[in-house]
């Protein structure tokens, strides 16, 4: 059993303890706060509420806060667990709640979000992982020094398990007295978390307060495990500073229509830094990699994802250091900074997306610049290996299409540094390029979808 897993199936194990009554969740949105100048907002139910609660806890100081929204179970590995209980008396479930809140106090188990629902016919307690929340307040719950805690979910699967352990044991004790007839649910979720509202920077606010309804799973998703390069919680930023890329965000994925992106390209404050088209086994994909300069003079680097059978999508994945790259002041090309810019996109992401057999160099980047970008993204990408060995066989290289019956044999693998030298020079030998772009259409052609960008349009914009 991998790590990753031993929490989740330890979490989810305590069948004693799963009931499934009367009580319905108003929604998965939870946020608590506390303010210098008592309660803020503490709110459960929908995610379309997220945009008047923002604006409420962005007028705010707050002292103590978080927000979290529930998820499927069966998608928690890189969430932090949490469970519900919902309790009913015969006049009302908060007096059962408040009676079972308290016995977990005497046991050590604080930070319990409380509240009453359905007119009073049911009292809920949430109680879900807040490390930094434990961590503010010194405390020591299951033995864990939760100021050493790994501040992202992903990478504290052993504080995950101890909590999960301590809250099942310690409700198996605080419900050993209560009828069970007073007990309608008692359900083990996991949230996606921000526990340290009362510590935002500046740019964090305004990430996650500007973060759209649909768009704050993301949100929180992001501040809480994206590309931390300290993982301890005695420095619980998750947004880094260094290198080319700074991990600063204002903007969250978002869908955009094909003329959108046309106005975006065209833009005197856009520049295209790097294109690839990919061919899977279920769809094309074509990746672009774009420097977009902000009203305010920052410049940040955006993706946009095209496949043929759903929406554009654009995400403003980076900020580029201004010591490393300013915005070119004239035609000239290459552009100094470009190369370096690519270099960190591809040191990112080489092993998460896939190389791709249609490569276009802008004219910003050098062609040393291209060539060792392409041959980095070759040696970390497991799908390089599939292709290396397809295109290791000319016939298969002058016929796209006979590729597919072929792959079925292919392994993933990272190639060797000839073997990624290789690869490249058989992709910009001669019409190769063009070759491959042909195919991508063809396929394009054969997946799309109304929800994707027309077939003729992609045509346009490959050009």
């Amino acid at each position: 059993m991998a790590p990753i897993d031993e929490w989740l199936n330890v979490w989810l194990s305590a069948r004693d303890l799963k009931k499934a009554g009367q009580y319905r969740d108003p929604g998965p949105l939870q946020v608590y706060a506390a303010t210098s100048v008592g309660d803020g907002p503490q709110f459960t139910g929908p995610l379309h509420s997220w945009e008047e609660l923002s604006r409420k806890l962005g007028a705010q100081s707050v002292q103590l806060g978080l927000v979290a929204v529930e998820c499927s179970p069966e998608h928690a590995y890189f969430k932090y667990p949490g469970v519900t209980l919902a309790f009913e008396g015969p006049t009302g479930g908060s007096v059962v709640a408040r009676d079972v809140m308290a016995k977990l106090g005497r046991l050590g188990i604080g930070g319990i979000l409380a509240c009453t629902e359905q007119g009073g016919r049911f009292g809920v307690l949430r109680i879900i992982m807040t490390p930094r929340w434990y961590a503010r307040t010194g405390d020591k719950l299951f033995g864990v020094d939760w100021a050493k805690t790994p501040n992202d979910p992903a990478h504290c699967e052993e504080a995950k398990k101890a909590w999960a352990s301590g809250i099942q044991a310690a409700l198996r004790q605080a419900l050993a007295d209560i009828p069970a007839s007073l007990v309608d649910t008692v359900r083990f979720g996991a949230f996606d978390v921000v526990d340290w509202l009362h510590d935002l920077g500046s740019r964090e606010r305004t990430f996650l307060y500007e973060a759209k309804p649909r768009q704050l799973p993301e949100a929180l998703y992001s501040m809480g495990i994206y590309d931390l390069d300290s993982l301890s919680s005695v420095n619980p930023r998750p947004f880094t500073e260094s290198g080319p890329l700074l991990t600063l965000y204002d903007v969250l994925e978002d869908d955009m229509t094909m003329d959108q992106l046309r106005d975006v390209l065209k833009s005197p404050d856009t520049l295209l830094l790097h294109m690839r088209g990919h061919v899977g086994d279920y769809n094309g994909e074509i990746l672009v990699c774009l420097l977009r300069r902000q009203p305010d003079g920052r410049i940040r680097l955006a993706t946009v994802t095209m496949t043929p059978d759903e929406p554009i999508l654009i995400e403003d994945c980076f900020e580029v250091d201004p010591k490393c790259f300013q915005w070119p002041q004239d035609d000239s090309t290459p552009v100094k900074g470009a190369d370096a810019i690519l270099d960190a996109f591809v040191g990112r992401y080489a092993d998460l997306y896939d190389t791709g057999t249609l490569l276009y160099r802008s004219s910003l980047i050098s062609e040393a610049g291209f060539r060792r970008a392409m041959l980095d993204w070759f040696s970390k990408s497991p799908s390089a290996g599939i292709v290396h060995e397809l295109l290791s066989v000319p016939e298969l290289r002058a016929n796209p299409r006979a590729r597919a019956s072929a792959k079925e044999d292919a392994e993933e693998r990272v190639l060797e540094p000839e073997e990624a030298e290789e690869l490249l020079a058989w992709l910009l030998k001669g019409d190769q390029q063009t070759l491959e772009r042909l195919w991508l259409l063809n396929e394009w052609q054969q997946q799309w979808r109304p929800e994707g960008p027309e077939p003729d349009e992609i045509e346009k914009f490959l050009r």
